[in-house]
């Protein structure tokens, strides 16, 4: 303020030339300047009046907010996850004094509700306030704060401070508990992987939260209660994250055994649904707390609303986030099918890393932060206790809206420069999917997944043969009356045809073609001689074993098949044997007989329908079957494949003990054989033979050798012996003849012979039968124009496998779910509205008027069709029947009146509708029917012998007649 000066002389000079008067006039006008300075630096009285005060006072209205979650709903459609409510709401009041004074101590500032002190002492008021009591107080109240901060950050435990200052910094210093805690989760890692340590894992992991929390207790940091609570929320969390991923493991493990877009909706939608669950139930636990009174006193438990619903938030935004992660990769992955080794590897770290992206795009979206993380403890090469590298973050990298952080964390998408440079590498991948796709050859686009295992699996013969099938030198061939597995000619002009018989048609399993194609590789498709093709299909077997086996390490031993997984062990085995193991040499011996196992001879038998065993003069077993067209097929029984004497293998086929019976003569007896079968199978020549026609003795020694007995030479001899005494006759390296007598048993055959494969030179000879009947009332589901209610169904199927050995019933199934076999689709429509059906209307006398397609009672046969149904996928044929219309139904399973319509068949459909065939209500009954049906080695085309009872006897026995033409 500036002094004030009166403009009225009152000196003593002046005063003194003045009379009374005008010194009295002099000193009034005094006192109106001091009046007028009075009113200029303090306010006039008008204004220091009550209503001058009011004018001059401002009401500011506080509001304190708290951060809350948002609704589902909300988040959804605006993409914030939280909002700002108004927690608690204050009023102040300021007044400016009169004058210049006033204006000079001025008024204090007002804190906004929910002041930040980072924000600067210019950006934490509502208004800053005037004058020096404005300017004072703004100091007093920022640095109170500043200096409340910084006491709060003194008062902390040593473990919990910043490892620096990191105010004002882009990096964000950790704290000892933190760099604690990624420690422990990495050894957790390296000690304890997998699923199956969960409980020591989480156990691990809570020491380091029990150590640290003796440390606050006794350091006074936190009361026991505090304490307590705090590490029994850590601990209950920990208990929920091992329970919630043991319930929803086995879920999620079928999802991910399961191909196609359905597997990675599958596990999407569960790997979501996990993390809500863990993260609803974590956010319940973690909202308890502790309550105290105004004095600091505890009440007791409580529990915050708020901590819950935020919990449920982030746990929302996690979900969503992993679901998109988990989603987008898992597509990616679909077009990585059949790839194997680093090929498939880096191929997946694109995968996921474009998925971890996509994650974070989304969680940008819900949060307004993008992390990545730059460092990977993958880069120390440090393995886990399954030898697989610990991948575990380090330091992440936040991107958001008000610039770019870092702090050491182990979350975000993992952009390290090993897993960058991993994502490069699995661009070639998808450079070998562009050259597929582009190729203008049939095979790249048929056999797609098998031509990525011979890309990837890293044999010089399969990169060889994949190459040829992309330059059209090779190429595939079905030939569904093929009867073999697969076969490769050369075709003399340098280039080669691969053949799949039946054999690998047949094969529904994931990669069998994917190994079949590995071993092709190695074929040259000539004739090298005898050393030479046992060399070759050494060299064939080896390279599908290394293909299968790439493939189980890539998707799971399950994968491959039981079989293939037998071979793969018995190869592996002996690789973990060293010389001091007592098993070594078994194990070398089991891999000898594996490789065996193949040869190249082209000897096969033939098992008929009525259990009989016909030598064909080529190679393996097969089955009579009937294909789609009605025609007999022989089908292959996989494994068959792997005998190595055509004579041998007629002893395995009929099972030993019923191959001396057949023979009726002692196999240890040296007269049951003739000179060639011992000098053939013994490898003797014609003195020993002689020998041991003399002395008993060494004929027994001989035959009991303990490495022909290992050699299956026993079996051979036998066999040799059967073959012979049945009309097969010896033919240079070949056999002549179908043979005659040779069954599988004297005893009745119920239904049709069967024969599988069990391993070991086993197999199972067995029949199936099956009997449908059609429960009273079934009729009423349709009659006189009229449809009923199908309710629990009217029929039954029951299917019966038979053992051909000893003649007994060893199983038995009976359809789930609800079936009919009345027709009754005419009048009904599809799921789209659409009408189906036929009208066939056959009259009974005297009686009502029903749909003529249903079959009759009596004796019929299905079997598995040859095909698929483009509708219904996997069916049964019906065949060798009648209607009760008199039509017969043939064995293409067409209705002979009628060869341009459509098959009988057992199959499933939406509501039960049927023109005749066996229907199930809903896909899973037949799903079920049919898995079980093949459990029990059911093969396509294998005929089983059935019967229908009809329990409605008007209608089985009453005249009927159509009422027209159909």
């Amino acid at each position: 303020m500036q002094p004030v000066s009166l403009r009225t002389d009152l000196s003593d000079t002046k005063l003194a030339q003045l009379e009374y008067s005008a010194i009295q006039a002099l000193i009034g006008q005094a006192q109106k300047e001091v009046q007028e300075a009075s009113g200029k630096i303090f306010g006039s009285e008008a204004d220091n009046s009550k209503e001058a005060k009011a004018k001059r006072k401002v009401v500011y209205e506080v509001n304190k907010t708290k951060t809350v979650a948002t609704d589902l709903w909300t988040m959804l459609t605006t993409f914030k996850t939280t909002q700002e409510v108004i927690e608690e709401t204050n009023h102040e009041e300021r007044e400016a004094g009169a004058g210049e004074f006033g204006a000079h101590i001025g008024y204090a500032p007002v804190t906004k509700g929910n002041p930040n002190v980072d924000d600067g002492l210019d950006n934490i008021w509502i208004d800053k306030g005037t004058g020096e009591l404005g300017r004072l107080m703004r100091s007093y109240i920022y640095w109170s704060m500043k200096e409340s901060q910084g006491w709060a950050s003194v008062n902390k435990p040593m473990w919990d401070k910043p490892a620096w200052d990191d105010r004002s910094s882009w990096f964000k210093a950790p704290t000892i508990r933190g760099i604690t805690d990624i420690g422990v989760t990495i050894a957790a890692s390296v000690m304890l992987p997998g699923a199956g340590s969960l409980l020591m894992n989480a156990a691990l992991n809570l020491a380091d939260d029990a150590v640290f929390t003796m440390l606050d207790v006794g350091g006074g940091y936190k009361s026991w209660e505090e304490a307590g609570l705090e590490f029994t929320k850590k601990a209950a969390c920990s208990a929920v994250n091992v329970g919630v991923g043991q319930v929803f493991s086995p879920a999620i493990t079928v999802a991910n055994s399961t191909q196609g877009i359905g597997g990675v909706i599958g596990s999407t939608m569960l790997s979501g649904m996990q993390t809500l669950t863990t993260s609803t139930l974590n956010s319940a636990i973690n909202a308890v707390n502790l309550q105290y009174d105004k004095d600091g006193n505890l009440l007791g438990l409580g529990w915050s609303a708020d901590a819950f619903n935020a919990g449920v938030q982030g746990g929302l935004i996690s979900a969503a986030t992993g679901m998109t992660s988990s989603f987008t990769s898992g597509m990616l992955n679909l077009g990585l099918e059949g790839f194997v080794g680093k090929t498939y590897a880096n191929a997946a770290t694109l995968s996921n890393t474009i998925g971890s992206l996509a994650g974070q795009g989304v969680n940008y979206a819900l949060t307004g932060d993008f992390t990545l993380n730059v460092l990977n403890f993958g880069m120390f090469g440090i393995k886990d206790a399954n030898q697989n590298l610990v991948k575990n973050g380090l330091l992440e990298l936040h991107l958001g809206k008000n610039g770019a952080t870092m702090n050491v964390g182990m979350g975000g998408a993992d952009v390290s420069l090993g897993t960058v440079a991993q994502s490069i590498a699995g661009l070639d991948a998808w450079r070998v999917n562009a050259e597929l796709w582009t190729s203008k050859q049939d095979e790249a686009h048929k056999y797609t997944s098998g031509m990525r295992t011979l890309y990837s699996v890293g044999g010089a013969q399969e990169l060889a043969l994949y190459q040829e099938l992309l330059q059209g030198k090779t190429n595939i061939e079905e030939r569904t009356d093929g009867d073999y597995k697969a076969k490769t000619e050369a075709n003399g002009d340098g280039t080669k045809t691969i053949y799949l018989g039946q054999g690998a048609l047949a094969d529904g399993s994931r990669f069998g073609l994917n190994i079949l194609l590995a071993h092709e590789a190695y074929r040259n498709g000539k004739d090298d001689g005898t050393e030479g093709q046992r060399q070759e299909t050494k060299q064939a077997v080896l390279g599908h074993i290394g293909a299968a086996l790439a493939l189980a390490q890539t998707y799971g031993m399950g994968s491959i098949g039981t079989e293939m997984a037998g071979e793969v062990n018995t190869y592996l085995e002996p690789l973990k044997s060293n010389n001091s193991d007592n098993n070594s040499n078994n194990n070398y011996e089991a891999l000898g007989k594996l490789l065996a196992g193949y040869d190249a001879s082209g000897d096969y038998w033939r098992l008929t329908k009525d259990g009989r065993l016909l030598n064909d003069g080529k190679k393996e077993l097969r089955v009579e079957v009937v294909g789609d067209d009605g025609k007999t097929r022989w089908a292959l029984v996989s494994g068959s494949e792997k005998e190595t004497s055509i004579a041998a293998a007629l002893v395995h086929y009929l099972g030993k003990d019923r191959a001396l019976d057949l023979l009726k003569k002692d196999p240890s007896d040296i007269s049951t054989y003739d000179d060639q079968t011992l000098k053939d199978v013994l490898g003797i020549n014609d003195q020993v033979v002689a020998e041991m026609r003399k002395d008993r003795l060494f004929a027994a020694t001989v035959l009991s050798n303990a490495s022909a007995v290992k050699n299956n030479t026993f079996d051979r001899l036998i066999g040799e012996a059967l073959m012979k005494q049945s009309g097969i006759q010896a033919d240079g390296n070949s056999w002549k003849g179908e043979g005659s007598g040779i069954t599988l048993t004297d005893g009745v055959i119920r239904g049709n012979a069967a024969m599988r494969y069990l391993g070991n030179g086993e197999y199972e000879r067995y029949s199936i039968t099956a009997e449908v009947t059609r429960l009273a009332g079934a009729y009423e589901i349709y009659k006189d124009g009229k449809a009923g209610d199908l309710g629990n169904g009217n029929t039954k199927l029951e299917f019966t496998k038979w053992d051909i050995d000893s003649g007994e019933k060893i199983a038995s199934i009976v359809a789930g779910g609800i079936w009919n076999s009345v027709d009754n689709s005419y009048g009904q429509k599809d799921s789209k509205g659409n009408p189906i059906g036929k009208d066939q209307p056959l009259q009974y006398v005297f009686g009502p008027t029903v749909q003529g397609n249903t079959v009759a009672a009596g004796k019929f046969n299905m079997r598995w069709a040859e095909n698929n149904s483009d509708w219904w996928g996997e069916v049964l044929t019906i065949s060798d029947a009648m209607t009760i219309a008199g039509e017969r139904i043939g064995p293409t399973g067409h209705g002979q009146d009628h060869m341009d319509e459509g098959r009988w068949r057992v199959h499933w459909t939406n509501y039960g509708f049927s023109d005749g065939c066996f229907v199930a209500k809903g896909q899973e009954h037949m799903t079920n029917l049919m898995n079980s049906l093949k459990s029990w080695g059911l093969m396509r085309g294998y005929s089983i012998a059935s019967t229908m009872i009809d329990q409605n006897n008007y209608y089985t026995y009453a005249y009927r007649y159509k009422t027209r033409s159909w």
